[in-house]
C-alpha cells in the first residue's frame, strides 16, 4: 500500500513533524509549505476553493507530504461502496503519484458513516497498486 516512505528528502531529515492545518488559501498566501517548515499538509478537503488535489500535487508535491483526501461530508457517509472506491483511486492517483501521501479522510469519519463504506476505503487502499 501506499505510503509516506517515499517522503520529500527534506520530511526525511527533519527531527521534527510540523503540520498544518486549515485552508489552502492561508497556506499559499504564507508561501511555499516547506518554507515555512511545514512538513505535511492535513488536512486537504479537496471540496474547498483552492484544494484541488492535482494543483496541490503539482504545486507542493515534492516539498511535503499530503494526508487526507478522502471526502467526508457526503462521499465516504452517503455515497455506495463504489463511490467510495472511485473517491479513494482519484486521491491515490492525483496525491499519491510518485509518494509522499498518506489516504485517509479528509477529517474525522463522522457519526453514521457506513461500516461498509469505511470498509471499502481501507480495502481500496491496501489493494491499490499504482
Amino acid at each position: 500500500p501506499p505510503s509516506a516512505s517515499r517522503a520529500p528528502a527534506r520530511s526525511r531529515r527533519s527531527p521534527r513533524s510540523a503540520m498544518s492545518s486549515g485552508s489552502s488559501a492561508a497556506t499559499r498566501k504564507s508561501g511555499p509549505p516547506a518554507e515555512c517548515g511545514v512538513d505535511m499538509l492535513n488536512p486537504i478537503q479537496h471540496v474547498c476553493p483552492g484544494m484541488d488535489r492535482a494543483a496541490l500535487k503539482r504545486d507542493f508535491g515534492g516539498q511535503i507530504i499530503f494526508h487526507g483526501g478522502i471526502e467526508n461530508q457526503k462521499v465516504l457517509p452517503r455515497g455506495t461502496t463504489d463511490d467510495v472506491r472511485r473517491e479513494v483511486i482519484t486521491c491515490l492517483e492525483t496525491l499519491g503519484s510518485g509518494g509522499g501521501y498518506i489516504p485517509s479522510s479528509c477529517h474525522n469519519i463522522q457519526a453514521g458513516t457506513p461500516a461498509e463504506n469505511v470498509l471499502a476505503m481501507i480495502e481500496t487502499v491496501h489493494a491499490w497498486k499504482p
